[in-house]
This record gives structure tokens, C-alpha cells and sequence, in this order.
């Protein structure tokens, strides 16, 4: 990570995609003001593994691999969270 600091030279990233390795985790600390998101690869791992409904995982990777604009995305995110009554859940 001191290589890529020093890389990017005065330039802080905004954003960092990392897998869901603890290693990555801990060393991402360096960038404290930058958001943190797991890559698409590891949310699609987690979303297959521990959600039984395959309905809802496929329409899960849809909105995780769809190329749609924000209005659209949040449309289509907010169909399943009510098909499947999940307006409650975090």
C-alpha cells in the first residue's frame, strides 16, 4: 500500500473497490476519507451463499451487473425489496 501512496503522489482516492480479503481490509485503512466497497465478484459470493431465494439473486445480479443509469438502477432495486416484502430490513 506505501507503493501506491507514494504512486499516486498527492492524489487521495475518493473511492476503493477492495475483495473481501482481511488483509485488504487492513490495509485500505490508509485511505480513511475514501468509501470502501467490496468488489461485485465478492457482494455476488456472499448474495449466492446466503440468500436461499434464487429469485431474488438473480434479481440481485441483475442490478449488481446491469449497465443502467441511477433512475433505472433504483427502480429496479426497489421491485424485488417490494416483491419480496423487504421494506423492513436493513
Amino acid at each position: 500500500m506505501e507503493n501506491f501512496v507514494e504512486a499516486m503522489g498527492v492524489e487521495v482516492p475518493i473511492l476503493v473497490i477492495i475483495d473481501g480479503y482481511l488483509t485488504m481490509r487492513n490495509e485500505i485503512r490508509v485511505f480513511p476519507e475514501a468509501h470502501h466497497c467490496l468488489c461485485a465478484w465478492d457482494l455476488i459470493q456472499n448474495a449466492t451463499s446466503k440468500i436461499k431465494n434464487l429469485h431474488f439473486v438473480s434479481k440481485f445480479k441483475h442490478c449488481m451487473l446491469g449497465d443502467m443509469d441511477v433512475d433505472v438502477f433504483q427502480r429496479k432495486w426497489e421491485e424485488p425489496i417490494t416483491k419480496f416484502g423487504l421494506e423492513e430490513n436493513p
